[in-house]
């Protein structure tokens, strides 16, 4: 209601799509409590979808924030490895350095063909 109501009101913009995506986060060594389907998208209504995720709280739950913003705005991961770094304190020596980049997923199908998989490797474990 409140969708076409906004249709015909000028100044307002009725909602093409919703998605909710609901991360819920539990403590180390707990087990999980919730029931139903996770990590699966549910179509509640024509616009609606909701995702439900669960994550370890620590670097579990880093990696799947990442995953979510990876999927979110379509982005890719390229890691440059082997940079090397002079270190400050000591001129004279150097470390190796890896930076992970991230860009635009279509990059990658634009160099390597088509790596749906790249987009979204990077699941919790």
């Amino acid at each position: 209601a409140v969708n076409k109501q906004a249709a015909v009101t000028a100044g307002l913009m009725p909602l093409a799509e919703c998605e909710v995506v609901i991360v819920h986060t539990q403590p180390q060594g707990g087990e999980a409590r919730l029931r139903g389907e996770q990590d699966m998208m549910v179509k509640l209504s024509p616009i609606l979808n909701t995702t439900l995720y669960t994550a370890v709280a620590g670097p579990a739950l880093a990696s799947k924030l990442l995953y979510l913003c990876l999927k979110h705005y379509t982005l890719a991961s390229t890691t440059v490895t082997g940079i090397p770094m002079k270190e400050e304190q000591n001129a004279s020596s150097s470390a190796n350095y890896d930076v992970e980049l991230f860009h635009l997923g279509e990059s990658h199908i634009k160099l390597l063909g088509d790596v749906s998989d790249l987009t979204l490797s990077r699941r919790e474990d």
